[in-house]
């Protein structure tokens, strides 16, 4: 399962529950997956943002709390807690801050902390569901504590499936919204190169302007209604030849040798001289003479079924 696991603890506050956690965990998971002990911060690095980063790579935090955990004061009799360069504060604060899963986790009797207890940014863990770890049920109390990062894990991968989903079709949308903005642009282009051009024409050569820069905007395209629609917009204009051509040409290879009879016959309605006219009416040709012979056919095993109807109705030897 991938993701990774954050473990926050404070060194003078039952250590060695934690290192035997650890052991349980690392048969559990691969190293790579565990983070514990950040004293190797570079030199002129802002450790709160370095914490901040590390804690953002995970996607579970457990947070060991000892007897001792809440109140373990420093060397001036200050409780470290309310220290703001704690970092157990510091850890554990990130990670409620970034929403991560927070799992206290409970060990030599220790209480779970009071919300009145705490620091603000540390309030929020008052409310988290702790795990208790003892003496006499430990093996599986750290199985369950596994079976529980497991489910998070989960969680938290298909969260991260779900956002790269999302962020795909989010992609794909801007995509399709920058290529329909594109293509407005250019058309918004193309009307402003237009009415430059037309200005001060008169109303044949506007016509005759409009036609061409129409010609120009479909003549590379490969849809027939373009065409169709040049054609009947500007009949008779100076690109009606080659409107005409191109139109044809597309129809022609869009017809199979198996297009039936009547789209070969609207092929021959609407290009009567083109240049592949010919193959068509031979086409034409081929499929009434099946036609007129599959008719004859037909009609000679009606009259033959007719005759040995009445044959059969007379039981007449010379009917046979």
């Amino acid at each position: 399962m991938p993701g990774k696991i954050f473990i926050n603890y404070r060194r003078g506050d039952e250590a060695g529950w934690t290192q035997a956690l650890f052991g349980k965990l690392q048969n559990a998971f691969a190293r790579e997956q565990l983070f514990m002990d950040v004293d190797n911060i570079p030199a002129g690095i802002d450790f709160v943002r370095h914490l901040d980063e590390q804690v953002a790579s995970c996607d579970v935090v457990l947070s060991i709390i000892g007897p001792d955990w809440l109140g373990v004061k420093d060397g001036s009799g200050v409780r470290r807690l309310d220290r703001p360069d704690d970092f157990v504060r510091i850890e554990v604060g990130s990670a409620l801050r970034q929403e991560k899963r927070v799992i206290p986790v409970l060990v030599n009797n220790a209480e779970m902390p009071r919300a009145d207890d705490l620091p603000d940014d540390l309030k929020p863990l008052a409310r988290r569901n702790a795990v208790r770890l003892t003496h006499e049920r430990f093996n599986p109390d750290a199985e369950g504590l596994i079976r529980q990062i497991n489910g998070a894990l989960e969680g938290a991968e298909a969260a991260r499936q779900q956002m790269a989903q999302a962020v795909s079709v989010a992609a794909a949308e801007a995509e399709r919204r920058r290529a329909v903005e594109a293509e407005d642009a250019e058309r918004r282009r193309q009307e402003e190169t237009r009415l430059k051009a037309i200005a001060g024409l008169s109303p044949e050569q506007i016509a005759k302007a409009e036609e061409l820069a129409n010609w120009e905007f479909i003549k590379d395209n490969a849809r027939t209604q373009d065409f169709r629609d040049h054609l009947a917009r500007f009949p008779k204009g100076v690109a009606e030849r080659m409107a005409r051509a191109k139109l044809e040409a597309l129809v022609w290879a869009g017809m199979g040798a198996g297009t039936n009879r009547l789209a070969l016959e609207a092929y021959l309605e609407e290009f009567p001289d083109g240049p592949n006219a010919g193959t068509v009416r031979a086409r034409l040709d081929a499929i009434h003479a099946a036609e007129a012979e599959a008719a004859r056919l037909d009609e000679e095993g009606r009259k033959e079924l007719a005759a040995w109807t009445t044959a059969l109705e007379t039981g007449e030897i010379a009917q046979l």
